[in-house]
């Protein structure tokens, strides 16, 4: 008892403490309304064995579970904390219910006796019970609290002090025998029934209370609020019994909002207004004050009144008058970076017609869109007309060729009867995830190429063989978007020449000059936003470079086979170098540079017997991330092996597609080119890696990626024979 009322004092301290420092915020809506609740009791009766002086049973009575009822009216007002600066006013509440409170309980005892049953000794028992009611009026006191979490959901604390105006109890007794219908001396079952209030009955009620609480809005001040308490019982029914209840009450309040004032807000806004004038004997920016003016401007809605104070400033900007924005100076010089690594201008791009031959690969894969079956437009498809009269499209660059796969494959298909093909349909693993029917997509895949051919190409379908669905070959990593896309495909199978590498023989034009720079001097008098460099010939772009800021004072550019193929052979007007820049405050300047180009014909070399032939090879269907060739590489690489002559001069280049950082891209593509450098068993005058080939091959296309992961091998003959001279 003395540890109880220690509890209960330290309690009420605690509580005073924390009311101490919370006011009512009375600018906030408050809200009235009723409740009503339905509950369970469990009585913990501490085992005793008679109310008062009524005569007892020789056994006690035992814990029981009840029910009760409690109703009545709330009030709820929201707080301003001063305990936590950064609580909202919404997020605690003072709460106050009044109302009625009854519980009903019977408990029992039971005492075992033998009785005689028909003359015959019987076990059974007598049951003493105890129906005792309890009514209370009274008050709970709460304080409750709105998570940041979640507007409507309230967590309760607090306590229920109540008066009780009644508690009773009916204690009868009861002969119960098993099997029969047995019956106290004079013919009844129940005996010594009493009536009577609850001796030692305290007058009043002390519970805490812990609760949850859900708000329902149903209209704007209108809301019904299903709600659970838990009644902890912190004094007993009785002065001399250890009679206590729980309570574990559910039920509903119902609560309409009434606001008590409204809040005021004040606020000042400010509105400065400049106004700008040109004073040409000014030595410096000045800013005066011209005029000020006050407005209060009132606005009242339902929750609050507004308070604004406008403030309109006018100011006058006093400026000198600016000298014209001068226009930056361009100078553009292009100098010819020597063997010895020293530059000298370059006046002359002296050039000569080489006999060149390509040998590339056929990229043996069509791809497709995401869960698509569809055929791109980006592969050329023709009319079975149009392929009566087919002539394979091959050029020397890859892509054009490349797009035209199905037709080169169909007019193999059709010139050799006995060759057949085959055809895989392949899905992602990211399709095999999302697609229920993805096996159905990977074969309408198939179909669609091989109905191209019977149809288009009219080839019989006994020669097309579709092989079972799936996953690619060699699939790509997917852990990119770029190995997914790569894996949505198509593969193509043959074991003949059908899909053998590409050859392409033509003439084209070489420069000893390899490596030019390009040096800018740009004066501004005020910032480059952007600039633009282009080195053009015949209207064909040769190179372009762009940026955001000041130009790099100097570029430099590899005159390699890719950039001087572009040159018109036909053509003998000048290279032309642009310098664009966007000037702040000026606008857009170009500076042109010409370069004469020089070019020495097969027709004057074959007199001379000095005509050049050029072979280039591209090695392809390099795995992502490996350096090693791969067998059909391997094969090409050995039929190269095969033809360079003494004295050949041959030079390797690896690259790769985007994917990776470029450090790793410029590592992988170099050791690509050495591995293949290690194979040709013969010495190469130039090794080199360049990372990511992204000029000659779209890497936002999955061929354009496959196509960029290859190392070229370029083999420069010496002079050929006077019969090859002779040849056209």
């Amino acid at each position: 008892m003395k540890a109880l009322v220690q509890w209960l004092g330290t309690f009420v301290l605690a509580v005073a403490s924390v009311v101490g420092q919370i006011v009512i915020d009375t600018t906030n809506p408050i809200q009235f309304g009723i409740f009503s609740h339905g509950g369970a009791t469990l009585h913990r009766t501490g085992g005793f064995t008679q109310l008062g002086d009524i005569s007892k049973p020789p056994v006690p009575f035992g814990d029981a579970t009840g029910e009760g009822i409690a109703f009545g009216a709330l009030v709820n007002s929201p707080l301003s904390s001063l305990i936590t600066a950064n609580q909202t006013t919404a997020s605690f509440h003072l709460a106050l219910r009044v109302g009625f409170a009854l519980q009903r309980v019977e408990l029992a005892a039971h005492e075992s006796q033998r009785f005689i049953v028909a003359g015959v000794p019987t076990d059974g028992s007598i049951v003493h019970s105890i129906a005792a009611s309890l009514a209370s009026f009274g008050g709970d006191g709460m304080v409750e609290y709105t998570p940041p979490f979640h507007d409507n959901l309230r967590f309760h604390g607090g306590a229920r002090v109540a008066w009780v105006y009644s508690a009773t109890f009916r204690q009868t007794e009861q002969v119960v025998v098993s099997g029969s219908q047995a019956v106290f001396v004079g013919g009844n079952s129940v005996r010594r029934t009493i009536e009577e209030d609850i001796p030692n009955a305290r007058k009043y009620e002390l519970y805490g209370l812990v609760g949850l609480s859900y708000n329902v809005p149903i209209e704007k001040r209108f809301a019904v609020v299903p709600e659970i308490f838990v009644n902890i019982p912190l004094a007993r029914h009785t002065t001399d019994l250890q009679w206590r209840s729980w309570w574990i009450r559910a039920g509903v309040s119902v609560k309409v909002t009434i606001p008590t004032s409204k809040p005021i807000v004040r606020d000042t806004l400010m509105q400065r207004d400049t106004v700008v004038k040109v004073v040409p004997e000014n030595e410096t920016d000045t800013t005066i004050l011209i005029s000020t003016t006050y407005r209060t401007v009132v606005n009242e809605t339902d929750d609050a009144r507004y308070e604004y104070v406008h403030c309109h400033q006018i100011y006058e900007r006093r400026i000198r008058k600016e000298k014209p924005i001068g226009a930056a100076t361009i100078a553009v010089h292009v100098f010819e970076r020597m063997p010895d690594s020293t530059l000298v201008e370059l006046d002359t791009l002296r050039c000569r017609e080489i006999v060149w031959t390509d040998f590339h690969p056929l990229l043996p894969y069509v791809f497709f869109e995401y869960g698509s079956s569809t055929l791109s437009t980006r592969y050329r498809q023709i009319t079975r007309n149009d392929a009566s009269a087919y002539v394979p499209r091959v050029s020397l660059d890859q892509m054009d060729t490349y797009y035209s796969l199905l037709n080169i494959i169909g007019s193999g298909l059709r010139q050799n009867p006995s060759l057949p093909i085959r055809i895989k349909g392949c899905v992602s693993r990211r399709e095999q995830q999302a697609i229920p029917n993805w096996r159905n997509l990977a074969r309408q895949r198939a179909e669609v190429i091989a109905n191209y051919l019977r149809e288009t190409w009219q080839i019989d379908s006994s020669r097309i063989e579709l092989l079972p669905v799936g996953v690619p070959k060699k699939p790509s990593n997917e852990r990119h978007d770029d190995g997914s896309t790569e894996n949505q495909r198509v593969e193509l199978y043959s074991d003949n020449e059908l899909l053998q590498p590409v050859m392409i023989r033509d003439t084209t034009l070489v420069s000893a000059t390899r490596h030019v720079r390009i040096a800018t001097e740009i004066a501004s008098p005020t910032p480059i936003q952007r600039w633009n460099i282009t080195v053009e010939h015949a209207h064909r772009v040769l190179y372009k470079g762009s940026g955001q800021g000041q130009c790099p004072s100097q570029l430099d550019i590899e005159l390699g086979s890719d950039v001087m193929k572009r040159l018109s052979r036909s053509d003998r007007s000048p290279l032309l170098v642009s310098i664009s820049i966007e000037q702040e405050g000026v606008g857009v300047q170009t500076q042109r540079h010409e370069i004469p180009l020089s070019v020495v014909t097969l027709v004057e070399l074959r007199s001379r017997q000095q005509v050049t032939e050029v072979d280039r090879y591209i090695l392809m269907l390099f795995d992502a991330g490996k350096s090693e060739p791969s067998e059909a590489s391997r094969s090409v690489i050995a039929f190269v092996r095969g033809r360079i002559q003494p004295g050949s001069t041959v030079s390797v280049v690896g690259s790769t597609d985007r994917t990776g950082s470029l450090q790793y891209n410029m590592e992988l593509s170099k050791r690509r080119a050495e591995a293949v450098a290690k194979l040709l068993s013969y010495p190469v005058a130039h090794t080199e890696g360049i990372g990511p080939d992204t000029v000659n091959y779209n890497n936002d296309l999955p061929e354009g990626r496959f196509h960029a992961r290859t190392v070229k091998i370029e083999v420069e003959h010496p002079r050929p024979s006077r019969a090859y001279l002779d040849r056209p």
